[in-house]
C-alpha cells in the first residue's frame, strides 16, 4: 500500500495533532488570506525502505475537482526523517507562477518527463517537520533507495469560499484544465 486517504475524520489524534492544531491553522489561515477554510483532503503517504516508488513531478491541483480559482494550501508532515536518499519532496521554486501545467497518464497522472525542471530544491525534513505549499507548485519524490521508511501525512485545505466542487469532465473542470491529451498535447 502506497497511500491511505480520508481517515482524519475517524482519527481523533490526527485531528487534534494536525488538522485542528491552532499553530498550523494560523499558518494556513494566513496563507489563504485570512479566509475561512476547510480540510479538502488527507493522506498518509507510505514509502517503504529499499524501493518505495517515486511520485513523479506533478501539481496537486491537477487531482482536485475544484474550480480554477480555488485557493488551496498543501501541508506535508514528515513522520520519519525525509532525506534525498529516501524520497524527500523536491520542488520547482516559484513553479506555481507557471500556472496550470498539462498532466499525462504515464507512470502516474504527472507532468511530462521531458518537461525541463527549473530551479529544483530538495526539502529534507526531520520527523515532525512540515512544509506548506501552493497547490500549483510542481513537485515530486524519488524512489526510497534507503534502508529506512519514509512516511508522511499530507493535508490540503481550501478556502471555504472557493471550495465548490466541479465535475472533472465539466467545461472548466480539471481534465479540461490539466489534461494534456484532452488539450491535444503529447508527452
Amino acid at each position: 500500500m502506497r497511500k491511505a486517504m480520508g481517515f482524519a475524520k475517524y482519527s481523533r489524534p490526527i485531528r487534534e495533532r494536525a488538522v485542528e492544531d491552532p499553530r498550523l491553522n494560523s499558518l494556513v489561515r494566513a496563507l489563504l488570506g485570512d479566509a475561512d477554510f476547510e480540510l479538502y483532503q488527507d493522506m498518509a503517504l507510505l514509502k517503504p525502505p529499499g524501493g518505495g516508488r517515486e511520485k513523479p513531478w506533478h501539481q496537486d491541483a491537477a487531482y482536485f475537482n475544484l474550480a480554477a480559482d480555488a485557493r488551496v494550501v498543501g501541508c506535508w508532515i514528515a513522520l520519519d526523517a525525509a532525506t534525498p536518499d529516501n524520497g524527500c519532496l523536491v520542488f520547482e521554486r516559484g513553479g506555481h507562477a507557471r500556472g496550470e501545467l498539462p498532466h499525462f497518464p504515464v507512470r502516474d497522472y504527472q507532468l511530462c518527463d521531458a518537461e525541463p525542471r527549473r530551479d529544483v530544491v530538495a526539502c529534507p525534513l526531520p520527523p515532525g517537520g512540515l512544509v506548506l505549499f501552493h497547490g500549483r507548485v510542481p513537485h515530486g519524490t524519488a524512489t526510497n533507495a534507503s534502508p529506512r521508511p519514509r512516511n508522511a501525512l499530507q493535508l490540503h485545505w481550501v478556502a471555504s469560499a472557493t471550495a465548490a466542487l466541479v465535475p472533472q469532465d465539466a467545461p472548466g473542470g480539471r481534465v479540461a484544465r490539466f489534461g494534456g491529451a484532452a488539450r491535444g498535447l503529447a508527452c
